[in-house]
């Protein structure tokens, strides 16, 4: 059980089923109903505009990291506490009449950020919505130390409401809308754990990347002989864990830098961003797994799935930009390839040696997936 998942269960006095875990969407016709809705916290939600009220909230939970979308058509006085020991944050996804996080004005241009233990102040407009997340501090302080550096986090324990500029707070919507989006009818990758963990440290990049743009970053000066060694020592790591699904933020604790320095050093000697390596090293995995499928067709999405790949058409169009074929012609060929050796073998003939790929530059394998 996660920290967050004992946090929620200590907060509400309930067992939590396994199906709460995953995926959740609930609709509502009435605000104290609605106030309910996000499991392990204590709300009141108070109507404060005339007519009949319509909500939808929505749940996905990624083990210590709870995202949440909600919905509420009449304007709401919310009162409570999030679980405990949990930091919320949170982004309007509406164009936006007023609305006021303890007492401080929140546009669809800034950052709701309820430490922790802080109560929840919102008064919210009409049609108000809203994409959140809440998470264990521990996490987000690991994250951002080993990512991102120490300032960042401090950012978080200093204003109640954080600006940020249009375009970065367009693009984490954006983000967020197509994560949900997607969720919405493949949540069952949420049973997988590299899933979860890929998407868990997905969403944290994006909220750091978006607090970047708030305070300027100072970023040292490497030297090419340091930036190598930040890669080899990336690369050592990767390849020791040959079953496990390697993130950025797993890379910068290790190796013991910034996000912005081990990008540098990964531009300057890989061509490529470490993101783009990681994909491209957990697209090998998979193609891996299924071409050693045996006489059974492996699962393409519990595979993909398995290494990380929490989005499905992402997956596949990477998939066929890194090998000139789609995940379901890897299996038939090597459906084929085994009747072929079961074939040859009943026979008592050799096998003749073919070459099954073309050998990949390292410039093509680390190639832009867009």
């Amino acid at each position: 059980m996660s920290p967050l998942q004992a946090s929620i269960q200590e907060s509400s006095g309930h067992t939590i089923p396994t199906s709460y875990l995953g995926w959740q969407r609930h609709e509502s016709f009435d605000a104290d109903e609605q106030a309910l809705l996000l499991r392990g916290w204590e709300q009141c939600y108070d109507q404060i505009s005339p007519g009949a009220h319509c909500g939808v909230t929505v749940n996905a939970y990624l083990d210590d990291l709870q995202l949440f979308r909600e919905f509420s058509s009449t304007a709401l006085r919310q009162r409570g506490r999030a679980p405990s020991r949990t930091h919320t944050l949170a982004i309007r996804i509406d164009d936006g009449g007023d609305a006021r996080f303890r007492g401080s004005t929140l546009t669809p241009h800034s950052l709701l950020n309820m430490g922790e233990d802080v109560e929840l102040d919102l008064r919210t407009s009409r049609s108000f919505e809203a994409f959140g997340l809440t998470v264990c501090p521990d996490a987000l302080r690991r994250h951002a130390e080993a990512v991102e550096g120490r300032y960042l986090i401090d950012l978080l324990d200093r204003r109640d409401v954080i600006p940020l500029a249009s375009t970065l707070a367009e693009e984490l919507r954006l983000f967020l809308a197509s994560v949900f989006e997607h969720l919405e009818s493949h949540h069952s990758m949420l049973a997988h754990e590299n899933a979860r963990r890929i998407l868990h440290a997905e969403v944290l990049d994006r909220v750091f990347a978006v607090l970047r743009s708030t305070e300027a970053e100072a970023v040292g000066q490497s030297t090419a002989q340091h930036r190598a060694r930040i890669v080899a020592r990336a690369e050592e790591f990767v390849l020791s864990r040959p079953f496990e699904s390697v993130t950025v933020a797993d890379l910068c604790f290790h190796v013991g830098t910034s996000r912005r320095r081990l990008q540098y050093a990964f531009q300057e000697v890989m061509g490529t961003s470490p993101n783009r390596y990681l994909r491209a090293i957990r697209l090998c995995r998979v193609r891996r797994e299924l071409k050693v499928g045996g006489t059974s067709v492996p699962s393409i999405q519990d595979t993909a799935a398995r290494w990380g790949f929490w989005h499905l058409g992402h997956f596949s169009l990477d998939y066929k930009r890194m090998f000139a074929e789609r995940p379901s012609d890897t299996v038939r060929g090597a459906v084929a390839a085994n009747s072929r050796r079961r074939c040859l073998a009943g026979r008592n003939v050799p096998e003749t040696s073919h070459c099954l790929a073309r050998p990949l530059a390292r410039a093509a394998m680390f190639a832009d997936f867009g």
